[in-house]
């Protein structure tokens, strides 16, 4: 019998995962129905990922490779800046083919562009957007047996040995032969299905507000980097011209001590409203007010100035990594960071959500269709090494950065400084390797992607 599946979240790993098993599936024989659902009313845009070791050898297997290329943020690397502004350490991005990817990788992309690429892909479209085509802007929601519904979550689930029956929060009720989660770092769908919901995220005591200011003319194709005692951080990245400058303030603080009041501001992200997203800016905002280097002034006021309503433009979070024992429960599966999310901090997110897609769907397309529940013991027994290995933080991170006090930005700043003049930085990139680990991805012929 054909399966009937669901992929609950559209964001980068769904609509992977829906392009996988469409193109497996050509003639729609081993699955009846592919259903992604979005809880937002439209596909979010986001700020900008990137894709690096296994992750690149899975967009080239999709064919992906150069429409991909196309669309990435010409950045050239990270830059250090004091207090006046002065660069005093610049690391460029080192291409793919040569070592591991630096701090920029080759394949940076605003994440909205990245939606849209596998968005169209797993509706059969073509990849690539016209010139004035803007991305997220077509109406198309289903093709062949893909099918996209979008301001709809889902509120139960419940099994047994050879359906899941969905309760949706519109009032209905379906059932399913399998339930993929990929519903982001809080999951919903891993409340639902795990127990030890709670206790999988492992916080890393940082807590970082994302938004947009327009484009300024000190703005340039850098990852630009300015450190404060306070264990406080500004980073702006503005490699795309046609885009405003994405602004990222960071404060290394716990739940605990919150000694800047922003880990209860962003403990209320559960809900969007006007009133919560107002009092993080705020929060934030605060949390730099005494700081008169640089841009920061600057950009303290466009936080508070910028609308309380437009959601695309602010966000909060607390980021940490996803940590479970298990991510098969009976026929529900969690995909990327719902089940193994890595923290932005190793830089393997993007990465580990598309090699958990393309092993998941290898493993169904291997299994019979009967066989299921192998299909995802298979899928999590092969993607663990890959997770274990995509977890592990830089050295020192996430403390390397974020300093207590002036003489220990001091001291950073001149160890910075050091590794940029002796390229300390472009010799270790060079020589380690490019793939995480050195894990290889397996080869699945049964998803025929010859690319």
């Amino acid at each position: 019998m054909p399966l009937k599946v669901l992929i609950i979240g559209a964001g980068v790993c769904g609509p992977a995962l829906a392009t996988m098993l469409r193109r497996a599936d050509p003639d729609m024989h081993k699955y009846e129905e592919i259903t992604v659902i979005e809880r937002a009313p439209k596909l979010r845009e986001g700020l900008q990922i990137d894709i690096r070791a296994q992750g690149i050898s899975v967009m080239r297997k999709m064919g992906l490779l150069e429409p991909l290329r196309k669309r990435v943020v010409p950045e050239n690397g990270v830059c250090f800046v004091d207090a006046q502004g002065r660069a005093y350490a610049e690391f460029r991005k080192n291409d793919s083919g040569h070592g591991a990817q630096a701090m920029t990788s080759e394949y940076e992309i605003m994440r909205g562009d990245l939606v849209d690429l596998m968005y169209r892909t797993s509706l059969g479209l073509s990849p690539d957007r016209a010139d004035n085509e803007k991305p997220l802007e077509y109406s198309i929601t289903s093709s062949g047996n893909v099918h996209y519904r979008f301001d709809v979550t889902v509120t139960d689930i419940s099994q047994d040995d050879s359906t899941v029956t969905v309760t949706f929060s519109d009032g209905r009720r379906e059932r399913y032969d399998l339930v993929v989660g990929a519903d982001g770092q809080s999951s919903r769908t891993r409340r639902m299905v795990l127990r030890d919901s709670e206790a999988s995220f492992r916080s890393l005591n940082l807590f970082t507000a994302y938004f947009r200011v327009p484009r300024s003319v000190a703005d340039r194709g850098w990852m630009t980097w300015h450190m404060m005692p306070g264990r406080r951080c500004v980073h702006t990245r503005s490699g795309d011209s046609q885009k405003p400058t994405q602004v990222y303030m960071s404060v290394r603080t716990s739940r605990s001590i919150d000694a800047y009041g922003v880990a209860s501001a962003v403990a209320k992200s559960s809900s969007a409203s006007s009133s919560i997203v107002s009092a993080q800016k705020e929060a934030f905002a605060a949390a730099f007010d005494d700081q008169k280097g640089w841009r920061v002034p600057e950009l303290v006021e466009a936080l508070r100035n910028s609308p309380d309503d437009d959601g695309g433009d602010f966000y909060a979070a607390e980021v940490g990594q996803v940590h479970c024992d298990r991510w098969v429960s009976g026929r529900v599966v969690l995909l990327g960071d719902a089940g193994y999310c890595p923290s932005p901090i190793t830089g393997m997110g993007t990465t580990l959500s598309l090699v958990g897609a393309y092993i998941l769907a290898g493993e169904l397309a291997r299994h019979a269709d009967e066989d299921v529940p192998a299909a995802l013991k298979a899928y999590e027994d092969g993607l663990r090494p890959f997770v274990k290995e995509a977890q592990k933080l830089p050295p020192g991170a996430p403390d390397i950065l974020f300093a207590e006090s002036a003489w220990a930005v001091w001291f950073l700043t001149t160890m910075i400084s050091l590794m940029a003049k002796l390229r300390l930085y472009d010799l270790i990139v060079r020589f380690l390797p490019e793939d995480k680990g050195g894990l290889k991805i397996p080869e699945y012929p049964e998803l025929k992607m010859d690319n």
